[in-house]
């Protein structure tokens, strides 16, 4: 799906522990995102899980879950073939340390820092 816009997208998978934040990412993917289907879970291994039975079009995590972190969530879905044509959002602080600088550069991983601001969900 290379060069595939984020319209082209219909699977969503959405891993936060807050449902308030679940509810919220999955209006905006509504609003924008036409015929979208959206899974959540609230920890990253439930997650995991959901990934290896229907992998999906766009994984949006928090970088802190439950049993298994957002990074290691991400870090997973990036080192498995499987999951090649998977994009994914970090709705997250930028990290202190150096993760998925390549991914971010091809644009495969991207962190969404502000989840209050709308228009930059969706730009």
């Amino acid at each position: 799906m290379a060069g595939t816009k984020l319209e082209d997208k219909r699977v969503f998978l959405v891993a936060s522990p807050d449902a308030e934040r679940q509810t919220q990412f999955g209006f905006y993917i509504q609003k924008h995102i036409a015929h979208a289907t959206i899974f959540y879970t609230s920890d990253g291994h439930e997650a995991t899980l959901k990934l290896e039975n229907a992998p999906p079009d766009v994984l949006i995590t928090d970088y802190v879950l439950p049993r298994v972190t957002g990074i290691e969530l991400v870090d997973h879905v990036l080192k498995n073939q499987k999951y090649n044509e998977v994009q994914c959002i970090i709705a997250s602080r930028l990290p202190d340390t150096e993760h998925f600088v390549d991914d971010v550069v091809t644009g495969r991983v991207q962190f969404y820092i502000d989840d209050k601001n709308e228009m930059r969900f969706t730009s």
